[in-house]
């Protein structure tokens, strides 16, 4: 009756363990899911290869978040990048100041672009201001007025490019 009465206290004491243990991994798991965060979403045209979720986002190369989800938008053609970011990141700040200086920031020029992180190939969102006049490409002229092309004199492409060119655009100086 002794030995069955110290199994039956060792087993309650293994299961409160296990008990205690699998509820501190739960807690410590969903706690990212209860913190504050704020949320970004921004578009790229071109190619986000390398750009995974989880990947950092950083503000002039500091970490303040992560990209939470990666989709298409095939009506436009873009791919849409939503991220988080953490106002702990942001010192002496709380949340309501935070998400003013990212609105103020966003009319001041701040702009996302993909940078690489190392020589991997992973890509991560940095987040920098660019002037106004940068911010967009600007649109090709309708009529150019020279163009220029990058290749060998001798071969039977630039022939064609410059007796093409000449048909398109006559008025067009081609520089070889």
């Amino acid at each position: 009756m002794l030995k069955t009465r110290k199994y039956f206290i060792t087993g309650l004491f293994v299961a409160g363990a296990l008990l205690l243990l699998i509820g501190s991994m739960l807690a410590l798991g969903l706690a990212e899911e209860f913190s504050e965060r704020i949320r970004f979403a921004t578009t790229f045209s071109e190619s986000v290869q390398g750009l995974t979720k989880g990947a950092a986002v950083k503000f002039k190369g500091v970490p303040i978040g992560q990209v939470e989800k990666i989709s298409i938008l095939p009506q436009q053609s873009i791919i849409r990048v939503d991220m988080s970011i953490d106002p702990a990141a942001f010192s002496n700040m709380h949340l309501a100041a935070v998400e003013e200086f990212c609105r103020q920031a966003q009319s001041k020029g701040l702009c996302c672009r993909l940078d690489l992180a190392g020589v991997t190939g992973l890509r991560y969102v940095e987040m920098d201001y660019v002037q106004p006049e940068k911010r967009r490409k600007k649109p090709l002229p309708e009529y150019p007025q020279r163009i220029a092309l990058v290749t060998s004199r001798a071969g039977a492409a630039v022939h064609d490019m410059i007796r093409i060119l000449g048909r398109r655009w006559p008025l067009s100086r081609v520089l070889v």
